[in-house]
């Protein structure tokens, strides 16, 4: 869930734009490789972390202009605060003038969501964050004596074994 669940329109300077919620590591990879910037790799950050990463796009042709990422203020209890981290163009240039004032107005679009629908949204993201530490706690390296039974019994297989390299795989196991 995030804050708008279907592509908003918006006119601007004569043009029709399309804020586009990249809710998907799909969307998010494919944003990547059309502005050739980072935002492909944001899927922990839109799934643990609190981002909401947004796409301007041009309405009639559907290219991307540039690429919002929104979260809450963690300090704060009001689900209407809202910050904008950062907002890239291609290779992660400054946006348009265009792509500012569509920002701005997206801003004051998600300003106007039901404030229940916006503490819902703080209160999942919440618990996934708490999920997601705890089962990082609960997964700590295995004991020595496993992770040397786990060596031995793939130290054979020829597989698995990195290409111009001496020894196998199981060797970096431990960094």
């Amino acid at each position: 869930m995030t804050f708008i669940d279907e592509p908003w329109d918006v006119a601007c300077y004569q043009q029709q734009y399309r804020v586009v919620p990249l809710n998907t590591p799909e969307l998010l990879h494919d944003e990547g490789a059309k502005l050739q910037h980072c935002v492909g790799g944001y899927t922990q950050s839109c799934r643990f972390h609190g981002s909401h990463i947004f796409s301007i796009r041009q309405l009639d042709t559907g290219k991307s202009l540039s690429t919002m990422e929104f979260r809450f203020l963690a300090s704060h209890n009001n689900a209407t605060d809202i910050m904008l981290v950062q907002h890239q163009g291609v290779r992660n240039s400054s946006p348009s003038d265009e792509s500012k004032k569509i920002q701005h107005l997206f801003y004051q679009h998600v300003l106007k969501t039901p404030h229940v629908r916006l503490k819902k949204i703080k209160e999942q993201q919440a618990a996934r964050l708490a999920k997601f530490e705890k089962n990082k706690k609960n997964n700590e390296a295995w004991p020595v004596d496993m992770r040397e039974s786990f060596r031995n019994l793939l130290d054979g297989f020829q597989a698995l074994q990195y290409i111009g390299t001496p020894g196998s795989v199981c060797q970096y196991a431990d960094g």
